[in-house]
């Protein structure tokens, strides 16, 4: 593209000017990933620009050999060769993309300046569609995430006293147990001053342990950590993954 370097520069400059009289910045961008270049920053999106020559596919067949070989087969020894043409690309050079504009037999790339901006501005409200969307989606995760961490809490408190039942429901039945034991030991005849001992801490040991003597209400839940409530996150509690 030497021969149209020139031109190149000042089909850059000409968008440069136009993309500036609509109070877009322009300047070097550095798009992420890429070491930079000229481009316009439109919304927040810098758009990197570059110009490409187009060209054409011939037949390189310098021998009678290689001549037959085209003929059984067209797409072989062929090589690119320069047009002339020149187009206007957002970004690095790639195939899979179509240029915002080109030189074609009814135009120049000289009266697309303008569309060529209108372009640029399609691509940056597009893609600041794009980023409100992404947005929105992470908004959603985030709160889809929080509810479900808040259901696994309660989940949580409620295994969490469920436990603190069975435990009061064990010591009162243990306490039953040794005040029955206690009682009955009482009527035993010949008791030494060890055993009225031993019956007297049984009987305190009781009233220590039964729940009904003490505050029924169990105590709240501790803090957890995400990494705690990942178990309730499915389930009621934790056994019943």
């Amino acid at each position: 593209m030497t021969g149209n370097l020139h031109r190149a520069l000042r089909l850059l400059q000409a968008v440069g000017n136009e993309a500036e009289r609509r109070g877009y910045e322009v300047g070097t961008v550095k798009p992420y990933g890429c070491p930079g270049g000229f481009g316009i920053v439109i919304n927040d999106d810098a758009l990197e620009l570059f110009v490409r020559e187009e060209t054409e596919r011939i037949p390189n067949a310098s021998t009678v050999e290689q001549q037959r070989e085209v003929e059984r087969q067209p797409w072989s020894h062929r090589k690119y060769l320069p047009t002339g043409r020149l187009q206007i690309r957002v970004g690095h050079p790639s195939y899979d993309k179509a240029p915002l504009a080109a030189d074609r037999q009814r135009w120049k790339l000289e009266d697309r300046i303008g569309r060529i901006v209108d372009r640029l501005e399609e691509r940056a409200e597009q893609e600041a569609l794009r980023r409100a969307e992404w947005r929105r989606q992470k908004e959603e995760e985030q709160r889809r995430r929080d509810l479900a961490f808040a259901v696994a809490r309660e989940r949580y408190e409620e295994h969490y006293r469920i436990e603190q039942l069975s435990a009061q429901i064990q010591d009162s039945e243990n306490a039953e147990r040794a005040r029955r034991f206690a009682a009955a030991a009482r009527q035993a005849r010949n008791l030494s001053d060890a055993d009225l001992a031993w019956i007297r801490w049984v009987e305190d040991y009781a009233s220590r342990i039964d729940p009904l003597g003490r505050q029924l209400a169990p105590l709240a839940a501790p803090d957890t950590t995400e990494e705690q409530l990942r178990p309730f996150l499915w389930s009621g509690s934790a056994s019943s993954r």
